[in-house]
């Protein structure tokens, strides 16, 4: 019966993976489970729940010695400035770097951020720029984006406390959910002005409602609908001169 059972697995995708030895050692397992399973049943569940305990308490003492081993290594490399430093980046080399994004109707152009004191585009009064903070994306648990209107650039920002409840946009009577906050992505920042140039980008880069470029062209005001974080609900005319800017604990309009 095994030596039927070894033909049949080499033939398939676990015959790649595992020998003749290995294959026989996991057969046997199963087999003498199903014995002690079948004809010694209260012995069996005994054994097992025993099992169970013990594999929970090397589990536990693992858990508390790896953390004792970290806390441990985490204060000989915080004592250790060039230790710290080499370690710092080899971790930054894994992550991405910063951008600069330059929004001008449809097209978006990406640069690498450096430093603030460069011009990264040529000047445009109808562009408006987002830095995007990718370093410290794990730290703050997703991609803070800061939006900007002219150069040079500062990499230097605040998160805001606010964070609305709903944040619609009403365009021709349909009302189009925005989110400024996700699992990747926040604009809440502070002094972060969401103006008609920041709607038309986010409807239309992250296609909230399908509109031609001619169409988003020809939208020269939108309405916004806020239940800000009082529950107050409000609508905004929003255009390239009446805007909201979020601040600190607030936004004003």
């Amino acid at each position: 019966m095994i030596g039927l059972l070894i033909s049949f697995i080499k033939t398939g995708l676990f015959g790649v993976l595992l020998n003749d030895n290995n294959i026989k050692t996991i057969l046997l397992c199963v087999l003498l489970n199903d014995h002690l399973k079948r004809n010694y049943p209260d012995k069996y569940n005994e054994i097992l729940i025993s099992i169970s305990y013990e594999l929970i308490h090397f589990y536990s003492k693992g858990q508390i010695v790896y953390n004792k081993f970290i806390t441990q290594l985490k204060t000989v490399i915080d004592a250790n400035p060039q230790l710290k430093k080499i370690i710092n980046d080899i971790c930054k080399k894994n992550v991405q770097r910063n951008e600069i994004y330059q929004i001008k109707k449809d097209a978006i152009h990406i640069k690498r951020y450096t430093d603030n004191t460069e011009t990264y585009f040529e000047p445009d009064k109808n562009s408006i720029y987002l830095f995007s903070d990718n370093e410290n994306a794990i730290q703050h648990k997703c991609v803070n984006r800061i939006i900007l209107h002219s150069q040079p650039f500062s990499g230097k920002y605040e998160v805001s406390k606010v964070q609305f409840m709903l944040v619609e946009v009403k365009i021709n009577d349909v009302a189009y959910k925005i989110n400024l906050k996700t699992d990747k992505l926040n604009y809440y920042i502070v002094d972060n002005i969401l103006d008609l140039k920041f709607f038309k980008y986010y409807l239309y880069n992250y296609q909230v409602c399908k509109l031609t470029t001619e169409q988003k062209d020809a939208i020269d005001k939108i309405v916004v609908k806020i239940i800000d974080q009082n529950v107050n609900t409000k609508e905004f005319e929003i255009t390239d001169d009446k805007f909201i800017i979020i601040k600190k604990d607030d936004y004003i309009y």
